[in-house]
């Protein structure tokens, strides 16, 4: 299977774009070159994903991808502040060391009958049951082997038309490298690879194809919810689901200011926080994820702008659950979902190795 390739460009490009978006001018995704994505998202109905995000007297518990309700004056976005610098490290201090050596023979298992991947760093599952057990079908059971917490309410989970993705899974085929293993699968609608690499306790996902009208991760870490964080290179990090809550419908409030749309979009939801999304960006790439900050365990990730540069939302509908979606358009590319044990700093780190090799850069 050959390497898809995103474009790379500076982050106040994407910045642009929205505005351009939001008055209803044809949305090209950012890049350059003659492989620029096209990108022309939907907006999900209200009524099916809850996008009226600050709505009064919403029961969050019966229906979590609904609105947080009223949660006070929603927040103005912070017209002057400092981006949040990225950590650095003196030389043997880093949070996570890419020598783990070559791997044994027997290093990994993979299922095409129970559709399961295990190696010594994590395991995953496709399954039925996103969030709930008969939602559609996703990633499942990504475990940590140490704690064997599952961090996953369901990765890489599809919706169109007002429904989930229940086609079974399927691994059409199994491509083993000399430092990692090419997965081949097929969606109802989708065809991806799962790339799983020796040392790297997380999968990079190689979209081939995407009929979804959205593709969505609901991260779940243990913990008390004053330990609970969400994530992101270049914003202060929101600890608690109330926080969170609040950010939400501060968020669709500039949504409402800035598109006429009241909906939490991912780049309101950063400005409510007093960030800018194109401050956040690396390389056109956003870095974020959900930890418990007291034991710094939890999940990381990578997103391309390039897959949606505008509809991306972040939903923290529980203490210990986070929900992010995106929605593809038609676009493909590269992402990736890891497990960390170093909070904050582990998420940089990796997520800005990912990027700059393209790929885990593991020796």
């Amino acid at each position: 299977m050959s390497r898809l390739s995103l474009s790379s460009v500076g982050g106040s490009l994407c910045a642009l774009r929205f505005a351009a978006l939001a008055l209803g001018a044809a949305a090209t995704a950012c890049g350059s070159g003659d492989d620029e994505a096209v990108f022309c998202g939907e907006d999900k109905a209200d009524a099916a994903m809850g996008s009226d995000a600050a709505g009064e007297g919403t029961d969050v518990a019966s229906n979590p991808d609904a609105g947080p309700g009223a949660q006070g004056d929603a927040m103005s976005a912070v017209d002057v502040y400092a981006p949040t610098p990225d950590p650095v490290f003196p030389p043997g201090m880093e949070p996570f060391d890419f020598r783990v050596g070559a791997p044994p023979a027997d290093w990994f298992s993979v299922s095409e009958d129970s559709l399961k991947v295990q190696s010594p760093s994590v395991s995953w599952q496709y399954k039925l049951g996103y969030l709930h057990e008969t939602d559609g079908v996703s990633m499942r059971s990504f475990i940590d082997p140490d704690t064997k917490e599952d961090y996953s309410g369901g990765f890489d989970a599809a919706f169109k038309n007002y429904a989930w993705d229940k086609a079974p899974a399927a691994f059409t085929s199994i491509v083993p490298m000399d430092r990692y293993v090419d997965i081949s699968v097929t969606t109802g609608l989708g065809q991806k690879v799962d790339r799983l690499y020796y040392g790297f306790a997380g999968v990079e996902l190689r979209y081939v194809r995407s009929d979804a009208e959205w593709i969505e991760d609901f991260f779940h870490v243990a913990g008390q919810p004053e330990d609970i964080a969400f994530v992101v290179r270049g914003m202060n990090d929101i600890v608690g689901v109330s926080e969170g809550k609040r950010l939400w419908q501060a968020s669709a409030a500039l949504a409402y200011e800035k598109y006429g749309q009241k909906v939490n979009y991912g780049d309101t939801f950063i400005e409510a926080n007093g960030g800018k999304l194109q401050d956040c960006l690396y390389k056109n790439h956003l870095i974020y994820g959900f930890i418990n900050k007291r034991t710094g365990r939890g999940m990381g990730a990578v997103y391309p702008m390039q897959i949606s540069p505008k509809d991306f939302r972040m939903w923290w509908t529980e203490a210990n659950r986070m929900e992010i979606e995106f929605a593809p358009g038609g676009t493909t590319g590269t992402r990736w979902l890891f497990r960390v044990t170093k909070g904050r700093d582990e998420i940089i780190y990796m997520g800005k190795a990912l990027v700059d090799a393209n790929g885990f850069p593991g020796q």
